[in-house]
């Protein structure tokens, strides 16, 4: 699915997972890890990957059913940055203590058995898989 990068396209894009999670009859309890990336991924693009006087970026999600393993792909066309490089935040310090940000890409990594990024051309890629069995 192509999209811009607001915030008023989230819930298309929940729609879009849905809809594909049922198509492909996906096991129901498995979709929270993907509905939480897609959320995390996505609002950071729209946080972090738009210029305020800039236009919205460009976002395309695709979801790949591999038998037992379902795939996501979330592309963007803003500045590139690989979220993957962001330090692990301290999960066991207390609340008041913790850094701001980078807990949504934490849980993503947690959540997938693999993500991987990578910059193509002129394009932010995040690969996100899963085994559903």
């Amino acid at each position: 699915m192509r999209t811009t990068a607001t915030v008023e396209h989230l819930p298309a894009l929940v729609e879009f997972l849905q809809r594909a999670w049922q198509e492909g009859a996906l096991p129901e309890a498995a979709a929270f890890p993907f509905e939480l990336a897609l959320d995390e991924i996505f609002m950071n693009v729209v946080m972090h990957g738009t210029t305020p006087d800039g236009p919205p970026r460009e976002v395309v999600v695709s979801l790949r059913d591999e038998g037992n393993r379902v795939t996501m792909v979330m592309e963007d066309d803003g500045p590139a940055f690989d979220p993957l490089t962001l330090a692990t935040p301290d999960i066991d310090a207390p609340i008041e203590e913790r850094e701001l940000g980078g807990l949504g890409v934490f849980l993503v990594r947690e959540l997938m058995d693999d993500v991987s990024y990578a910059h193509t051309g002129t394009h932010n890629q995040l690969t996100m898989h899963k085994v559903v069995s």
